[in-house]
């Protein structure tokens, strides 16, 4: 993720927030944040809900070998993917 976030801000020149905290403070936070947006209506701040701090802490993997295999399927650069991403936004 912080290598994702990193080309993110290098193509955008946006910062990204970093704030430094512990595993159990950052899900207690995404906790209490969820629980809040759920009740509120509103998207919890800086993505911090239950589901993307585990995600961040615990990474994913994906395998696209099948898709390539079965469909044709090519994948495109993760770089080119966020440039034309951030491309779309700006529009």
């Amino acid at each position: 993720m912080s290598e994702i976030n990193k080309t993110i801000h290098e193509i955008s020149g946006v910062s990204l927030p970093f704030i430094p905290m512990p595993d159990f403070l950052a899900m207690t936070s995404a906790y209490m944040f969820t629980g809040l947006s759920d009740i509120l209506g509103f998207q919890p701040p800086w993505g911090m809900s239950v589901d993307q701090m585990r995600t961040m802490k615990k990474g994913f993997r994906g395998d696209g070998s099948k898709a390539e295999k079965e469909l044709g399927f090519t994948y495109t650069p993760i770089r080119t993917a966020i440039e034309e991403e951030i491309a779309a936004i700006k529009r």
